[in-house]
């Protein structure tokens, strides 16, 4: 069972490739109170176990208490190192019972410190190829996006500060996400000094941002304390380049797909960054990005083979 919900429509959720990359053998089913209490599944994979919490402190220990009394392997895949909107002390609490409590953690790249005491696996955030296209769509030079939900850490303001102290008037940045608390005041502010910005503040379906991806020369994703990021997935299934803070992962990365697809900045973006970036890019050949390791089906295989070594760990020890 999944600690997720059953997949909306759409093109970029992780548990659309989780449905779709299941190997044979392994029967998803989707996270629902009453069937998570109830049994009869053999692992409980779970995703973001901040979630899990916030939906019912009393019911997540019950289900901890489940799990062990019917032998039910706890596998985690660990998404980020911390809840981005922390909790309270109590759920920090009860967050590190689940750390101690996982059978099997699942990390999506080498650099992720592991919580717990239990075994691990790295299992790599799948690539997105198989459900997105942007090849229909025209290129707008010199275009600098940003897409994704607007919050705090993500470092929004830094790439406005960034963008602001460029000048060239064939360079614009766009927005396209939902903004949280005032997130979006600080654009609309910057819009009416920069004609050169631009947003969309809402929710944007799949289809339309495959639309602003494909047509932006550049995505620039400036999220302080980056550890796994899927948008990047998407933006270099789609053929795009993308600049991200430098750190090994994405140092890592760069070995991985190969040179022209992922740019590095140190410190605080600057507007140097943007422009040596957007410079490459209009300059430098490419060959397409080399996202092999990351084809869901190879997962697929990946993750149950982690399920079946977690199931037969827990059946060993709680005999």
């Amino acid at each position: 069972m999944l600690s997720v919900a059953p997949p909306e429509a759409g093109a970029t959720r992780f548990v659309d490739h989780m449905v779709e990359g299941a190997a044979p053998g392994v029967e998803i089913r989707f996270f629902r109170w009453k069937d998570a209490l109830r049994g009869g599944y053999d692992v409980f994979h779970l995703h973001w176990p901040e979630r899990l919490v916030r939906r019912g402190v009393f019911r997540t220990l019950v289900l901890l208490t489940l799990l062990k009394i019917r032998r039910v392997a706890l596998v985690r895949t660990l998404h980020n190192v911390r809840p981005h909107e922390p909790g309270g002390r109590f759920e920090a609490s009860l967050l590190h019972l689940i750390d101690r409590r996982t059978d099997l953690f699942i990390r999506l790249n080498d650099f992720t410190e592991v919580p717990g005491a239990a075994g691990v696996v790295t299992i790599p955030h799948p690539h997105y190829l198989n459900r997105v296209d942007g090849s229909e769509f025209t290129l707008t030079r010199g275009r600098v996006l940003y897409f994704g939900i607007i919050r705090p850490y993500k470092g929004v303001d830094d790439l406005l500060a960034a963008f602001g102290q460029t000048s060239a008037a064939d360079l614009s940045l766009r927005f396209v996400g939902s903004a949280k608390g005032d997130r979006g005041d600080s654009i609309r502010s910057a819009e009416e000094l920069d004609s050169r910005i631009s947003s969309r503040l809402a929710y944007v379906p799949d289809d339309e941002l495959m639309a602003e991806i494909a047509s932006s020369e550049l995505v620039v994703l400036p999220h302080r304390d980056m550890h796994n990021s899927g948008s990047t997935f998407l933006v270099l299934s789609l053929q795009k380049p993308v600049l991200l803070p430098r750190n090994p992962i994405n140092e890592a990365l760069i070995a991985e797909v190969g040179e022209g697809w992922i740019y590095l900045y140190d410190d605080d973006l600057k507007a140097s960054d943007i422009e040596a970036a957007l410079t490459r890019v209009q300059h430098e050949p490419r060959d397409a990005p080399d996202l092999s390791r990351r084809d869901w089906k190879r997962i697929g295989f990946q993750l149950r083979d982690a399920y079946a070594d977690a199931v037969r760990v827990v059946r060993q020890t709680r005999s």
